[in-house]
């Protein structure tokens, strides 16, 4: 028995004219009152007739890549009940991560390894080629196999297949960041939440050609972190204050707060807090500030 992958497709009469040509299919449905639901479903074609095959609906917080594997599982299991009739069969899937799961024989994944112990039960004289179609385009039957595809999301009941521990990744991804989002949103006095307020949002914009010292600078910005604020904590030093205002010398005190830097400032930025000044300005005019002020080198 042979399994054979193509890398594409026309039409399933004139590639497989002796064959039982079978077409998978899935659904995902994102709703925001529910998880993830994904469908699976595949389509028979004998002797020129379109057979209806079995449709089903996996758990919720399964991934489309399962779905694709359930839909080829589907199509070997229907496969199995026609040997005794025909030994050449045609599996079409528009998955290719799917197909290449399968050719690899990737077998850490849990369902390449299922699909190989049922392929591995079927009698020698069966041929089964694996065909990839982009979309299905122009193959007669897709419109069928997507009305099946998303009927099958509207089940209540769900395959009694368990989920692959990797399909839950994403979900528990979700869940740790957003605890880790409302223990920092409970930190609100933190100085660095006005700048960072939603984590995982990169804050390391490029100027325009201000160099490596520019870089350097917009890095520590934001994070209060610069010579020019921060060295008395290596020198034993009291905290500095502003000489203009006699208000403490920090970060957000020279690029936000000091009003006698106000007509300065305006020259390059007219943002009122570090959050818009670190998305909207550009770097090279915040740097240009700095260094009207000549405090760029101390940054």
């Amino acid at each position: 028995m042979g399994q054979d992958l193509a890398d594409n497709a026309h039409s399933p009469a004139c590639c497989y004219r002796r064959s039982v040509v079978k077409m998978t299919k899935n659904v995902k449905c994102l709703d925001r009152c529910r998880d993830a639901t994904v469908a699976s479903v595949f389509l028979t074609r004998q002797q020129r007739k379109l057979e209806v095959g079995t449709q089903t609906r996996l758990r919720d917080g399964a991934s489309v890549f399962s779905a694709e594997l359930e839909g080829i599982a589907l199509a070997l299991t229907e496969i199995k009940k026609l040997t005794k009739y025909h030994k050449n069969f045609v599996i079409y899937s528009d998955s290719l991560s799917a197909l290449q799961a399968i050719q690899s024989k990737n077998f850490k994944i849990i369902d390449i390894r299922r699909l190989y112990n049922v392929i591995r039960k079927f009698p020698p004289y069966v041929h089964i080629s694996f065909v990839w179609i982009p979309a299905h385009v122009g193959i007669q039957g897709n419109e069928n196999v997507d009305k099946l595809a998303k009927a099958a999301l509207n089940r209540a009941s769900c395959s009694g297949k368990s989920i692959c521990y990797s399909d839950l990744k994403p979900k528990i991804n979700t869940y740790i960041n957003s605890v880790w989002q409302r223990d920092w949103d409970a930190e609100g006095a933190n100085k660095l939440h006005e700048v960072l307020p939603n984590l995982g949002e990169d804050l390391h914009r490029r100027g325009d050609g201000g160099g490596r010292k520019q870089e350097t600078a917009m890095c520590r910005l934001p994070v209060g972190h610069t010579w020019l604020t921060q060295s008395y904590l290596l020198k034993n030093e009291e905290q500095p204050f502003c000489y203009a205002c006699d208000s403490l010398y920090t970060v957000r005190h020279i690029l936000i707060e000091c009003p006698n830097l106000q007509d300065t400032r305006r020259k390059y930025f007219s943002v009122t807090d570090l959050y818009r000044l670190f998305r909207e300005v550009n770097p090279s005019c915040i740097a240009g500030y700095l260094k009207d002020l000549g405090v760029y080198g101390k940054i």
